[in-house]
């Protein structure tokens, strides 16, 4: 539905002589990192598919490589990630995918999203002491695509799980991004002590 409104709905709006603008946002996720991408050293023919994909690219999105490129992004590691993201510290930042696409968003009159990405900021608001880093702009009009299923959507999303994957994502985080492997594998074995006597 997002394709649609951005392609074709408000384009006609605009046709019929309504003067705005619009921006689709996604999930940080959805983008990939110039930081992350420019840290990998080794070489091969899919990552110089990908590096020359990203000099092309207009938004970063990376829907729109093909699907064998996607499987490929995985093992790179190379998807913009809230928890790893130095913000305005980075040194790629002003060509972030991202934060590029967040911005004209803030500039925009209308801000296509998807339920997700809307209780984020949910989230941030209800949580923030008002120093955090907004996800969205002030608004005054919210129109939710499917509606009916924003109730389910809130209560998964607001529901808390702590996985023994969770853990172990923090200690790679620690051992790679914090050069604390020590620490790390600690985490690692007392994570995986605490779920065996779960």
């Amino acid at each position: 539905m997002q394709s649609q409104y951005l392609n074709n709905d408000l384009p006609l709006c605009r046709d019929l002589g309504f003067d705005f603008t619009f921006a689709l946002l996604k999930g940080m996720a959805n983008y990939y990192c110039p930081y992350k991408l420019h840290s990998i050293e080794r070489k091969s023919d899919a990552i110089d598919v990908i590096r020359s994909w990203a000099e092309r690219t207009q938004t970063g999105d990376l829907s729109e490589l093909r699907p064998e490129d996607l499987i490929y992004i995985q093992s790179l590691d190379i998807r913009a990630d809230n928890d790893e993201c130095l913000r305005r510290k980075c040194p790629f930042f002003e060509r972030c995918p991202y934060f590029r696409a967040q911005e004209k968003a803030f500039n925009s009159d209308v801000i296509i999203i998807n339920h997700y990405y809307f209780l984020a900021h949910a989230k941030i608001l209800l949580t923030s002491d008002g120093d955090s880093f907004m996800l969205l702009p002030p608004v005054s009009n919210i129109l939710f695509d499917e509606a009916h299923t924003l109730k389910e959507i809130a209560r998964k999303f607001f529901a808390y799980s702590f996985t023994e994957k969770h853990l172990m994502n923090t200690a790679a985080f620690l051992s790679k991004r914090l050069s604390r492997p020590d620490t790390a594998e600690d985490l690692r074995r007392n994570a995986h002590r605490l779920f065996e006597a779960l």
